[in-house]
């Protein structure tokens, strides 16, 4: 009987799988917003990219 309770602290004790979920957490923090962004955001990123690389190519 003195194998449950010493499992069972071991387990709360355990910390290792906090890192992924952590990770995990961070990632779907700055992924979902900037998935948002780019939905919304896109089309006008684009024009901003393709008109810098235009003024920046010499005259051809």
């Amino acid at each position: 009987m003195q194998i449950a309770p010493l499992c069972l602290r071991r387990l709360h004790l355990d910390q290792r799988g906090m890192e992924v979920a952590t990770i995990i957490i961070l990632m779907a923090v700055v992924g979902i917003p900037l998935i948002i962004a780019l939905t919304g955001f896109g089309s006008d990123i684009l024009d901003l990219l393709k008109d810098s690389t235009d003024r920046l190519r010499p005259n051809e």
